[in-house]
């Protein structure tokens, strides 16, 4: 089998798809990956043909501007809107690497942001499409089963609200893709087929998270040649078995520098050693209670601290949430207020106020709570259920498979374009 795997996004967004492709691509299949070139070593090692957006680079995803992005953080609509302008100033660049990529495939996989433009050229080209969501994105009648339904609506108006803002986030690829239509105007190749596509729509999460609305488990993005954890760190960790984690990924932060003041202004309070992962510190003891760990191995570090603060992507959330480490989760933007609502609910962690209106009082306030009991407790007590619902990426990998034999015109041999 033949399949394009379209990661549209930053490294939390990319990381999944590495993980599906991986596996693909260890049971000789014929994989390629477009990504955005910043994220394209996250595929190296992996058996997947590398396809980056040559123009494409995360400062696509985000603002530049320090003062823009504080009011993207403050405000969804403005985050909406510049991303969707910034997705379409790389559009060409991606249109270009998908339509190379995804030449005679029999599937096309996509992500939220890359559907719109996957789904235009899986129906010109016959492929089958999987589209693989890793939060509940799409319409409901319930808050627990869906990002996008409001917490306290009635059933009716909670399936009209997610119903609309399932459209506008499938609406922010419309960049991308108009520039896919161009290139297959440009090549004859029919548009408007999209009543002939063979779409899988799969969420891949946690049933105990996401109250049921899982169709495959959630997916392990951790690396897939997972590196040893480096001795001093180890050290530093055997030494301080009270220290807390404390990074926020690869959100757009307005000013990364004031994170880092923040986190350690906290941590003192707190009276905690502190694991910092930032690129603005040297990598590795900062002073006698402070070590930076940037890129290490959140499966290495979660388990080993007492706490965790992180910004509630779904990948950190459920990694957070199997090693039954207490969080206290700051959203930024998009799922990450979902998960951190279903973290407090669950009562394996605290939900704290959003990045643009966090303050160093209120996140001590939020990690003291974290680490008094019951939470602690209960975060151990539920990590071996989410743990158990691991194992997305290989569920993903059959339903890839299983599609490439419901493409218009597909064989029904056993194993058909194997």
């Amino acid at each position: 089998m033949k399949c394009c795997l379209v990661a549209l996004g930053s490294r939390g967004d990319v990381a999944p798809f590495v993980a599906i492709g991986a596996r693909l691509a260890a049971a000789g299949h014929q994989v390629r990956l477009v990504v955005l070139a910043d994220y394209a070593h996250l595929a190296e090692g992996t058996g997947m043909v590398v396809h980056p957006a040559s123009a494409g680079s995360s400062r696509a995803l985000w603002p530049e501007n320090s003062w823009l992005r504080r009011a993207a953080l403050a405000q969804p609509g403005i985050m909406y809107l510049m991303m969707r302008r910034n997705l379409s100033v790389t559009a060409a660049a991606l249109a270009d690497a998908v339509v190379e990529a995804s030449e005679a495939c029999e599937v096309i996989v996509a992500g939220t942001a890359s559907r719109r433009m996957v789904r235009r050229l899986a129906a010109a080209r016959g492929s089958a499409m999987v589209t693989v969501l890793m939060a509940p994105l799409r319409p409901s009648t319930r808050a627990d089963q869906s990002v996008l339904a409001p917490r306290l609506a009635p059933p009716a108006a909670a399936w009209l609200v997610s119903t609309v803002m399932w459209r506008l986030t499938s609406g922010l690829g419309a960049g991308p893709d108009q520039a896919i239509r161009s290139r297959l105007s440009h090549s004859r190749q029919r548009t408007n087929r999209h009543r002939d596509l063979v779409e899988s729509l799969v969420c891949a999460t946690s049933t105990t998270l996401s109250a049921g609305a899982a169709d495959a488990g959630w997916i392990d993005t951790g690396p897939v040649t997972p590196q040893p954890l480096d001795a001093g760190l180890a050290s530093f960790l055997d030494n301080h078995p009270d220290a807390v984690l404390m990074g926020f990924g690869s959100c757009p932060s307005p000013d990364p520098q004031a994170d880092v003041s923040l986190f350690r202004r906290a941590a003192r309070r707190v009276g905690r050693p502190l694991v910092l992962q930032t690129p603005l510190l040297p990598t590795g003891r900062v002073d006698e209670v402070t070590w930076n760990a940037p890129g290490t191995d959140h499966r290495q570090l979660l388990g080993r601290v007492a706490a965790v603060v992180h910004h509630g992507g779904a990948g950190t959330t459920l990694t957070t949430l199997a090693s039954g480490t207490p969080a206290v989760v700051v959203p930024h933007l998009g799922d990450q207020a979902w998960h951190a609502r279903r973290v407090a609910e669950l009562g394996v962690g605290i939900s704290a106020p959003p990045r643009w209106r966090l303050t160093c009082r209120a996140l001590t306030a939020c990690l003291k709570r974290a680490l008094e009991e019951p939470i602690p407790d209960t975060a151990s007590r539920l990590a071996p259920v989410i743990a158990a619902e691991a194992g997305g990426a290989d569920q993903l990998a059959e339903i890839i498979i299983e599609a490439s034999h419901t493409r218009p015109g597909a064989p029904d041999t056993e194993g058909a374009g194997s």
